[in-house]
């Protein structure tokens, strides 16, 4: 976790390379001396104890950073909290969201069909099925899209074959010979 932290603080926070091991000491710090896993948040009177005995041994810039370091971490851990599978960006390693609302993609989905002119109902769930027809169509096997899907029964998949209007099995009469 604090290697992730260590990335929200320079590209986020924009804290100085230089002051960076500081502000992972004083949380990892923080978090041995109250025996806690560093994903859970701390309280406002753990913080305060922490800090009260920080300033006995250091100077009062170092706790006012200290301080400044255990916010931040908090704030840290409200935010990825609020990502139930812990996006990690795989690439630099930083927590953020990688998707996007189901209710603002449908909105913009509905705006645009409107633009479009298109009286037809239609939905995000209309791209699936139009996109399995396609499929069908251009002659991909039925157990391919099911997989593809993520269906665990084939009936499933079926659903979209009645509405694909090519001859989706590839079967040629002897008779258009």
């Amino acid at each position: 976790m604090l290697a992730t932290f260590r990335q929200f603080l320079s590209i986020k926070e924009r804290v100085p390379e230089r002051n960076i091991p500081y502000y992972l000491k004083w949380v990892s710090d923080c978090y041995r001396f109250f025996n806690l896993s560093e994903t859970n948040p701390l309280g406002n009177h753990q913080r305060a104890q922490f800090l009260t005995h920080l300033a006995k041994n250091h100077e009062d810039w170092q706790v006012e950073r200290a301080d400044r370091a255990l916010r931040l971490y908090e704030y840290f851990l409200s935010k990825t909290k609020t990502e139930k599978n812990g996006a990690v960006d795989p690439r630099t390693s930083v927590v953020r969201r990688h998707h996007v609302y189901h209710a603002s993609l449908q909105k913009a989905f509905k705006i645009a069909v409107g633009k479009a002119g298109i009286t037809k109902q239609a939905s995000i769930h209309t791209l699936r099925h139009s996109f399995a027809t396609h499929l069908l169509e251009k002659g991909y096997d039925i157990r391919t899209i099911q997989e593809l899907f993520g269906h665990q029964k084939l009936q499933t998949t079926m659903i979209y074959t009645h509405v694909a209007s090519k001859n989706i099995l590839g079967v040629r009469s002897p008779l258009d010979r």
